[in-house]
């Protein structure tokens, strides 16, 4: 049973909320509130639908550490490179160790939140997702998406999309401030005129992408 105060608060939020008398009606009918208690508790089972289908497993062997500052500056491969990269991101790009790709590609137009709540399986906020893809070892380097785009341009089909739409990782930025864990933004490199363009992006950018395109999710896990 609620007491006085307790009904006046659960009368005020379906106010605030704009609920209808039919929808708090529907509210108590069967087990609908006790499934509404799991997910306040934290104890419901969240069910991700899949935006995503995988294409490919690509692997990498080890790549070498270099400048932020030196990736993608050879100009007869690249036609653009996003100022960006060296403002997000850190100085110097670490050695990736050897890895694979998971190559997915959207079954619908879709953000990269949502590219990355499908992959990862989980909801949340753009920092937890970060987080997330972080510590599950899904981003990545730009020497490795360089050795990529060197690969496919040298004949090896590594999936990279050739044909101007968009392939897409995630690198870890730099921390805004000491202490503070580093963000992820995503690294698009597409080709279109026989050249290829770098730009970058936030992950929290809420543009939906083609299904023509492809994410790259590292997994450090052979």
């Amino acid at each position: 049973m609620l007491d006085v105060d307790q009904a006046g608060e659960l009368k005020a939020a379906f106010r605030r909320g704009h609920w209808t008398n039919g929808q708090i009606k529907s509210l108590c009918e069967e087990d609908v509130l006790s499934r509404v208690r799991m997910v306040i508790e934290g104890t419901a089972e969240i069910v991700v639908k899949s935006v995503l289908s995988l294409v490919a497993t690509v692997k990498v062997a080890i790549v070498g550490a270099k400048k932020t500052a030196d990736c993608f500056i050879d100009k007869t491969r690249y036609c653009y490179r996003d100022a960006d990269l060296d403002g997000w991101l850190p100085e110097d790009q670490s050695i990736q160790p050897e890895s694979k790709f998971s190559v997915q590609r959207l079954n619908t137009p879709a953000t990269f939140k949502q590219a990355v709540e499908s992959f990862l399986g989980v909801t949340g906020d753009i920092p937890m997702l970060a987080k997330t893809l972080r510590e599950r070892g899904c981003v990545t380097t730009l020497p490795t998406i360089e050795t990529l785009i060197e690969q496919q341009e040298g004949g090896q089909d590594v999936d990279l999309r050739t044909n101007g739409y968009a392939n897409f990782f995630f690198v870890e930025e730099k921390a805004e401030n000491e202490g503070e864990e580093p963000s992820v933004s995503v690294v698009s490199a597409d080709r279109g005129g026989g050249q290829w363009g770098v730009s970058v992006r936030r992950l929290a950018h809420d543009s939906e992408w083609d299904t023509e395109d492809r994410f790259f999710f590292r997994n450090k896990t052979l």
